[in-house]
């Protein structure tokens, strides 16, 4: 029996911007282009990666996982900023709100 050491790694990035009107559903995010595939960078004992790498403009699944990420980040921003007297509110996005509570 073969054990693998680690597994393959699996990318997904998603570039744009996000406004301060960033209403955590779509409002005042502007997504530019995506990737989805192996990372180029990391070899896989010469394995032919079976997927085919995505590189192009954002699909509705990319939108919804990009909206999914950014609200699970800025919940996280949230926490670390509260430790501070701040919240993501008092930087800016006034728009958003923690649905993660």
């Amino acid at each position: 029996m073969t054990r693998k050491l680690y597994e393959q790694i699996h990318t997904h990035s998603v570039n744009g911007t996000i406004s301060t009107l960033y209403d955590g559903k779509s409002q005042g995010l502007f997504l530019t282009e995506c990737y989805d595939g192996a990372d180029p960078e990391e070899a896989y004992d010469d394995d032919v990666e079976t997927s085919v790498p995505y590189k192009g403009k954002p699909r509705p699944d990319d939108i919804s996982k990009g909206i999914y990420r950014i609200n699970d980040a800025f919940a996280n921003y949230n926490i670390l900023l509260k430790k501070y007297g701040y919240s993501m509110k008092k930087i800016g996005f006034t728009k958003w709100k923690n649905t993660n509570n």
